[in-house]
């Protein structure tokens, strides 16, 4: 008899706009961190790990990079990087180049080392 799988957890997605509007009311709004976390319906712990990632971005001078997923911890490029080797892929197969899935692979190595992201040494 098949059983209906329950989640462990309770994890949400977290509202981007949320978290941004409370960044700002703590950095500039001089508002708790406790309390704009209420306010916005927010965890205390995750707002102070994203007003810490902030602060270190902005002293190294650096803009968040944003990519396409929240769970994104191994993802190596960007929502634009993705796109630009997805409109090469998509012009190689209109001139009739079509490319095997390992020729792609090799292509996506060899753009990620050209742009110096970090991956995985697999």
């Amino acid at each position: 008899m098949v059983r209906s799988y329950q989640k462990k957890t309770d994890r949400v997605n977290i509202d981007e706009n949320a978290i941004n509007s409370a960044i700002s009311d703590v950095i500039e709004g001089g508002l708790s961190i406790r309390r704009a976390a209420d306010k916005y319906n927010l965890k205390s712990a995750t707002l102070q790990h994203k007003i810490e990632k902030k602060k270190r971005l902005e002293a190294n001078n650096q803009e968040p990079t944003k990519y396409s997923s929240k769970y994104c911890s191994q993802q190596v490029f960007t929502v634009d990087q993705e796109k630009q080797l997805n409109e090469y892929i998509i012009k190689c197969s209109k001139m009739h180049y079509s490319l095997t899935l390992i020729q792609m692979r090799q292509h996506a190595y060899e753009f990620a080392k050209k742009l110096e992201c970090r991956y995985p040494s697999s």
